[in-house]
C-alpha cells in the first residue's frame, strides 16, 4: 500500500515496520509529516496508521487495486471472512451462488438458451428429459437420484473412492443393506470416524463449529498446501478452526490395486491413522452449562415479568421486557485470566456440522431480521457485540479522579439537575422521579451510580450549587485511563474466526477522522444527485469537490448554517436538493456530519458516565472488572489450558499468560472503587446477597440503544449490564452479562449471582 501510495506521493514519509507476525507504521520525517497534516487538514496528534488509512481512502482507486490484486486478494478475503461471508468468488469475481448455478447448469443441460434465463422448474424438467427419468418416479425421489448423481460425478475419476450417501443410518437400514448386499453391488456400509459433541449446544460459540472447504483460501490452503481431499471437513470457526492442525491427526492410508474400470481387486497395503491432539480447555463443563441454563431462565422470566427462583433467594422482575431474547455472559477466573465460562443465548447444536450441515438446518439457524437484536444463534455475542457500557464504567471516571488528586470523601450535591450551556442535563434519579441525590462521596456515586457526581468530576464545577469540584478530570484522563485497563484492546483469547472486536474508548481525534470517513463515503455515493440543474463534472472534479468538503470537517471553528450554504452553492452544488426524506443537502453536511465531528461538553459528560461513544463486549467487560478484583493487573484472557497427543504426551503449543501492573499512583485506588462495588451489591431493594454465603462487589449499567425496531416500529428498550467479581476479600471470580433490550441494569443480578454461587461450589469455597 506504501509503494503504490508513494507513486502518487513521492515524498510520503511513512514506513512499515515488520516485527515477526506483527508489524507497525512508523513516521520517518517529522517536517514532511507536519506538511501533509497542513495540507490533508489533520489533526497533529493522527498516528501513522490513522494517516495511511486517511491518505488511502482519498486514493480509491489505489486502495481498489491493491485489495483486488491477485496477490493480495486472498489475504483481504481471509481478513474479511474474520468478519462477515459476503459469498463473493475472488477467482471470477463473481456472488458465488450465481457461480455456481451457472457452472452447474453448464455442465448438466445443453440449450441454446442464455443460462440466466432459466428457473429451476425449467432445469428440471429438462434434466428428466435428457437422461429419460421413467414417468413413474416422482421429483422428490428423482431429487435425492441427482445429488448421489451429482456426489459421484465430483470423485468419478477415483472410482475406487468412497462416495458418502448418508450418515448415521438406522439399525434397521444396516439389517436391509446386508441382507440385499448381493443386489446393491458397489454398497456398503462403514463405520467411520466423527466428531461427536455429547454436550449439543454447550460452549458451541467457544468450540466453533465443522463445515466442508468451500471457500478459495480455504481451497487454496488444505487442498493445494495441505494435501485435504475435497469432501474433508475443516474446522471453520472458533477453537475448531484455530486448532484444526492439531485436532487433524493423521489418516490413514490403503494401497489397493484396480482393474481397468476402477474395481478394486486387492489390498496391497494399509497404514494405521493416528488421533489428532487433544485440546485441554479452562472452562469448567459444569459451570458452563449452568451459565447457559441461567442465562436462558432469566431472559425466559424477564419476558414475563415473572420471579427468578434461587436457593439464595427469589428475584421478582417487576416489569417485563418482552423483547429480551437475546444475552451474553462472560465469567473470569481472576488471578490468571482463565476463562470459566462464556454463555451466549441463543445458541446452536454442534452436532449439526459435523458431517456438513444441510442446507435446512443451516437455514434455520439463520434470522434474516432487519432488526439488529433479533436473537441470531450463530453469532457470538460476548466476542463480537461491542455496547456502551452505562454505569458499569464509572469504576474507569472514578480511577481517574482519584489519579487527578479527587479526594472520595469530598462530597458533591445532587441536585437532580443542572443547566450545562443551552440545556438542562439530569441525573437518572431525577429522569425517572424527579429526585435527587443530595451530598454524594465517591463511594455513594457509585453505590447509588449518581450521574451528577460524575457530571461534575467532568465539568470542575457543580453549576447547579456553583461549588468547586476537587479538580477537573479531562475526557483524556478517563480515555487513558480506560484503555491502562485494556478496554481499548482485544483480550488475546484464542480465536481467530470470527475475530475478537476490540470495542474502544472515545477518541477526540477519532471522532473527527471517523466523520470524514463517513462524510467522503456519503459525498462519493452521491454528488451527482445533488449538482446545479445543467451542471456536469468528471471524475477529476469530482474528487475537488469531495474533498473540498471534507476539509470543512477540520476547521477551527465549526462552519454556520450559512456559510455551508454558500460553500455548495460556490461547488455548483444545490443546497436545496433534498434527499429521500425531504432533508436539504445543507442540513445534511452541517448537522449530521460537521456538527457530529467535534468534541463537545456533551461528550465529556456522556464518556463519563459509560453513554456515548463508548462501546465494549462482554469479554472486555468481564476482563476490566478482573483487573479491579485482582488488586490491578491486567491478564490476557485465554480459553486453552494445554495441548497434547492423543496418548498423553507434550506438544509444541505453550499457552500464553501475560500479566502487567496497571500504573496507578496509589494501589489504594482500587480498593476504594472496590469498596463503592461492595455497597452496591448491598443496597439493592431486592437485596440480592442477603443470604449468599460470601459479600460481592458488583456494578449494575443501563444503555440506550437508539432507534425504531423495524419490526416492532417501536423504541428499543435498553441493554441491560452487569459485572460482579467474588469473594471480596479473596476475589476469585469475575463475571460480566448484558441482555439485549433486558430493560433494567438490576436485572442480570440473579443470573450473574447463581454463575459465581455454581463456580464457588464447585471448588470448595462455599458447600
Amino acid at each position: 500500500l506504501i509503494d503504490r501510495l508513494k507513486e502518487i506521493y513521492p515524498d510520503l514519509p511513512i514506513q512499515f515496520v515488520e516485527n515477526g507476525e506483527t508489524g507497525l507504521f512508523e513516521y520517518t520525517d517529522l517536517d514532511i509529516r507536519n506538511k501533509y497534516f497542513n495540507q490533508q487538514h489533520m489533526d497533529y496528534s493522527t498516528a501513522a496508521y490513522a494517516f495511511v488509512k486517511e491518505i488511502a481512502f482519498k486514493n480509491y482507486d489505489i486502495l481498489y487495486n491493491l485489495v483486488t490484486d491477485d496477490s493480495i486478494k486472498y489475504f483481504a478475503q481471509i481478513e474479511l471472512l474474520k468478519h462477515v461471508n459476503p459469498l463473493i468468488s475472488i477467482a471470477e469475481w463473481k456472488y458465488t451462488p450465481l457461480r455456481n448455478k451457472k457452472s452447474w447448469i453448464n455442465k448438466n443441460v445443453e440449450s441454446d438458451k442464455e443460462i440466466d434465463d432459466f428457473t429451476a422448474k425449467e432445469v428440471f424438467k429438462m434434466l428428466r428429459e435428457s437422461l429419460e427419468i421413467a414417468d413413474n418416479i416422482n421429483d422428490y425421489d428423482m431429487r435425492n437420484m441427482m445429488v448421489l448423481r451429482e456426489r459421484y460425478n465430483r470423485v468419478s475419476f477415483l472410482s475406487y473412492h468412497p462416495v458418502d450417501i448418508c450418515y448415521s443410518i438406522s439399525e434397521k437400514t444396516v439389517a436391509m443393506i446386508s441382507e440385499r448386499s448381493h443386489e446393491l453391488k458397489g454398497i456398503n456400509i462403514e463405520i467411520e470416524p466423527l466428531r461427536y459433541y455429547p454436550q449439543y449446544e454447550t460452549a458451541s460459540h467457544l468450540l466453533g463449529y465443522l463445515g466442508k472447504i468451500a471457500q478459495d483460501y480455504e481451497v487454496q490452503e488444505y487442498i493445494v498446501e495441505k494435501g485435504y481431499s475435497n469432501d474433508d471437513i475443516i474446522g471453520k470457526t472458533g477453537l475448531e478452526e484455530k486448532f484444526e492442525n492439531y485436532l487433524r491427526g493423521v489418516k490413514g492410508r490403503k494401497t489397493v490395486e484396480v482393474n481397468n474400470v476402477g474395481k478394486t481387486i486387492r489390498s496391497v497395503s494399509s497404514q494405521a491413522p493416528l488421533p489428532g491432539d487433544d485440546v485441554y480447555l479452562t472452562i469448567d463443563n459444569n459451570l458452563q452449562k449452568k451459565a447457559e441454563e441461567y442465562l436462558k431462565k432469566g431472559l425466559d422470566e424477564i419476558r414475563e415479568g415473572g420471579v427468578f427462583e434461587s436457593q439464595w433467594g427469589d428475584f421478582v422482575f417487576k416489569d417485563k421486557y418482552e423483547n429480551a431474547r437475546s444475552g451474553a455472559l462472560v465469567a473470569l477466573d481472576v488471578k490468571t485470566g482463565e476463562v470459566l465460562a462464556l454463555a451466549n443465548y441463543p445458541s446452536y447444536d454442534l452436532n449439526l456440522f459435523a458431517t456438513g450441515i444441510s442446507t435446512e438446518d443451516w437455514n434455520s439457524l439463520l434470522n434474516e431480521s432487519k432488526n439488529p437484536l433479533a436473537p441470531r444463534p450463530l453469532y457470538n455475542i460476548a466476542m463480537l457485540t461491542a455496547i456502551q457500557p452505562g454505569s458499569t464504567f464509572k469504576m474507569i471516571t472514578s480511577l481517574a479522579a482519584l489519579e487527578k488528586g479527587v479526594d472520595p470523601n469530598t462530597t458533591v450535591y445532587c441536585a437532580g439537575t443542572m443547566k450545562v450551556g443551552d440545556r438542562y442535563v439530569s441525573c437518572w434519579i431525577h429522569n425517572m422521579f424527579g429526585g435527587r441525590h443530595g451530598s454524594q462521596t465517591m463511594y455513594q456515586a457509585i453505590m447509588n451510580s449518581c450521574n451528577f457526581y460524575y457530571y461534575t468530576t467532568v465539568l470542575g464545577e457543580n453549576l447547579a450549587t456553583h461549588q468547586k469540584h476537587t479538580v477537573k478530570v479531562n475526557a483524556e484522563d478517563i480515555i487513558d485511563m480506560a484503555s491502562k485497563f485494556g478496554l481499548n484492546s482485544k483480550t488475546g483469547i484464542e480465536i481467530d474466526i470470527p475475530q475478537e472486536a476490540s470495542g474502544g474508548v472515545p477518541s477526540i481525534e477519532g471522532k473527527k477522522s471517523s466523520m470524514r470517513v463517513y462524510l467522503r463515503i456519503f459525498l462519493e455515493a452521491n454528488v451527482e444527485r445533488y449538482l446545479q440543474d445543467g451542471f456536469v463534472i468528471d471524475s477529476s472534479m469530482k474528487n475537488e469537490i469531495v474533498e473540498e468538503i471534507v476539509s470543512w470537517i477540520d476547521r477551527e471553528e465549526a462552519m454556520t448554517r450559512g456559510e455551508v450554504y454558500e460553500g455548495l452553492k460556490a461547488l455548483n452544488l444545490n443546497p436545496d436538493k433534498t434527499n429521500d426524506n425531504y432533508v436539504p443537502l445543507v442540513d445534511i453536511i452541517k448537522y449530521t456530519y460537521i456538527n457530529q465531528s467535534t468534541w463537545t461538553v456533551g461528550d465529556n459528560l456522556n464518556i463519563s458516565i459509560g453513554q456515548g461513544n463508548n462501546a465494549y463486549t462482554t469479554l472486555q467487560m468481564a476482563n476490566y472488572t478482573a483487573s479491579i478484583a485482582n488488586g490491578g493487573y491486567r491478564k490476557n484472557v485465554s480459553v486453552v489450558k494445554d495441548i497434547k497427543t492423543y496418548d498423553g504426551k507434550k506438544t509444541d503449543y505453550i499457552p500464553l499468560r501475560e500479566s502487567e501492573k496497571i500504573e496507578l499512583s496509589s494501589d489504594n485506588y482500587i480498593d476504594i472503587v472496590k469498596y463503592g462495588m461492595k455497597l452496591v451489591s448491598y443496597d439493592d431493594s431486592a437485596k440480592p446477597y442477603a443470604n449468599f454465603p460470601v459479600e460481592v462487589g458488583s456494578k449494575t449499567g443501563t444503555a440506550e440503544k437508539e432507534g425504531i425496531n423495524p419490526e416492532t416500529k417501536e423504541e428499543y428498550d435498553d441493554f441491560a449490564w452487569y459485572v460482579a467479581f467474588a469473594p471480596y476479600d479473596d476475589p476469585q471470580i469475575a463475571v460480566a452479562c448484558v441482555l439485549f433490550e433486558g430493560g433494567s441494569g438490576r436485572y442480570p443480578i440473579p443470573i450473574v449471582r447463581e454463575v459465581i454461587g455454581e463456580y464457588l461450589k464447585t471448588n470448595g469455597t462455599i458447600e
